[in-house]
């Protein structure tokens, strides 16, 4: 862990250099503000439209997982092919933090500052239990759950292929179209598997569960396996690259 805080990837990629350069107490303010916007937005909507409280949360927060899967594939893309365009790859790849830290510096540096955004909107749904619909029924905010579940486990898996596509392909442009072509096929094979060959072998319980966890695992298996394969044979891939 001190290790991941320490690397100076995440520190000069995930962090914008305005807050990089402001005072402890600007950055604190600068939180506070953006924590606490989201609850008066909130009081404001339960206010004026209490019937739509549940459908914004659920749009809200469904709209940022997506997004933040979806950005952080794209960027994962780039960032390594970008390097080599700016011929820093080099220095990169000769500093002291290793395969592992080049790594998980590189994915992290993309995915925390989408997390940090979703982590500000929690107040906010915090406030609608407290004060809106949500209320009447505390476990309609355990729904609220699984979007922010899609955008972690889905968003390391997405960001880890494209992050290994960005190592091995001649550029962005041939990393992105890779990423997405395989994503796709991930996602056209998993439907037919789950929905009729393991499913019925499997079956414990409620359908949908069960299909949705295989669909997921098939879907974001490769890109763990990606993940894995790029922290212990980082310099064998990258050689293909140079090569």
């Amino acid at each position: 862990m001190h290790a991941l805080l320490d690397n100076p990837i995440i520190r000069r990629e995930a962090v914008p250099r305005a807050l990089r350069r402001a005072s402890p107490g600007a950055r604190v303010a600068m939180a506070a503000l953006a924590t606490l916007a989201l609850p008066v937005g909130a009081g404001y909507v339960v206010a004026r439209q209490p019937d739509l409280t549940d459908a914004l949360a659920y749009v809200v927060v469904c709209a940022w997982a997506g997004i933040a899967v979806i950005v952080a594939t794209i960027v994962c893309c780039r960032t390594i092919a970008g390097e080599r365009a700016l011929n820093t790859w080099d220095a990169v790849v000769m500093s002291r933090l290793g395969p592992k830290g080049i790594v998980l510096g590189k994915l992290l540096a993309i995915l925390l500052p989408l997390w940090m955004l979703g982590l500000i909107l929690a107040p906010a749904f915090v406030f609608l239990l407290a004060f809106g619909p949500m209320r009447e029924n505390p476990l309609d905010l355990a729904y609220l759950l699984i979007p922010y579940g899609i955008a972690l486990i889905a968003g390391v898996s997405f960001a880890s292929l494209g992050l290994y596509f960005s190592l091995i392909c001649s550029g962005a442009a041939m990393a992105e179209t890779t990423t997405a072509v395989v994503i796709v096929l991930l996602m056209v094979i998993a439907y037919p598997v789950q929905a009729r060959v393991l499913e019925p072998l499997v079956y414990h319980g409620p359908e949908e569960v069960v299909g949705g966890v295989i669909f997921a695992l098939i879907v974001l298996t490769p890109g763990f396996l990606a993940l894995g394969h790029m922290l212990y044979r980082f310099d064998a891939l990258d050689r293909i690259r140079r090569d």
